[in-house]
């Protein structure tokens, strides 16, 4: 248990013993990953968990230091929450192993126990950095008669329906689960919403992707990744054209060891029954 909150400062380097690391870091997610002169990759802390979904749509690039060089010696430092055998916090800094130029990222807040084996093992090996897998984006300028109709389509199926949303008159952000005629509603008429999730189960069944802040409600916006769910994201109006939507779905995923993995065998026929039934739909 620590007894004070002192920081506790840890050199990175790798079983091997290398230090040099080029790095590729999601700065506004805090994760990242860092590869050796060897051509080994790793995992910074907990980024296992988050990094295959994040790449998807782009892979970050090598990060590089003002003088062009992209290889950085780390340190993390360990902020105890006193008390506890816990951290609350961790600070990363990189340093340039050519001119000694410092990068610090954001701080990474800890709010879980227990968070040891991020001290234990602040980095932990990847094998495959860049993997991806099959998802669907369905987007257009679709009228509100075609929404209901995708709306039907989901209901009929059995799915639960939810709606991530901004109250303004309480200024926070609220989540509920809607009835049909609710639906209808933030289709047609409301339209205030963040997005809005069809889903085989009930959220009940996956609250790690649902938290609170200052704000209200949050929730992950890759949600729908690694869950049974169709997702229609917020409302864009775009000059002259009107209201653009966009859904997303798929029926693998990949696991923290960047094995791709499929949903269940009625989600992925579900899939495409929908993709064939959208297909019909949107036709012009």
């Amino acid at each position: 248990m620590y007894q004070n909150e002192e920081i506790i400062s840890k050199v990175i380097e790798t079983p091997d013993g290398e230090k040099d690391f080029q790095v590729r870091y999601i700065r506004d997610e805090n994760v990242g990953i860092i590869c050796t002169p060897t051509d080994k990759s790793y995992f910074l802390l907990d980024s296992a968990d988050y990094w295959y979904d994040l790449i998807q749509e782009k892979y970050p690039p090598v990060m590089k230091c003002s003088c062009k060089n992209d290889r950085f010696n780390l340190v993390f430092d360990y902020m105890p929450r006193e008390g506890t055998e816990d951290f609350r916090e961790i600070n990363i800094t990189c340093s340039c192993t050519a001119c000694k130029k410092l990068k610090r990222f954001p701080t990474i807040e800890i709010d879980y126990s227990p968070s040891i084996q991020l001290f234990e093992h602040p980095i932990t090996f990847c094998k495959q950095p860049k993997i991806k897998y099959k998802t669907y984006s369905l987007m257009g300028y679709w009228s509100d008669d075609e929404l209901v109709v995708m709306a039907e389509y989901f209901l009929e199926k059995g799915l639960f329906v939810y709606c991530w949303y901004w109250d303004s008159q309480n200024a926070k952000r609220c989540f509920k689960e809607l009835s049909e005629t609710e639906l209808r509603s933030y289709l047609t008429g409301n339209r205030r919403y963040l997005a809005i999730y069809f889903s085989t189960e009930t959220f009940d069944n996956i609250p790690t992707q649902i938290a609170y802040d200052g704000k209200g409600v949050a929730i992950s916006q890759d949600i729908w990744r690694k869950n049974s769910i169709f997702m229609l994201r917020g409302l864009y109006m775009v000059v002259s054209r009107g209201i653009f939507y966009q859904m997303e779905f798929c029926s693998e995923y990949l696991d923290k060891e960047g094995n791709i993995v499929p949903k269940s065998a009625s989600f992925c026929a579900l899939v495409k029954d929908f993709q064939k039934f959208s297909k019909k739909l949107l036709k012009k």
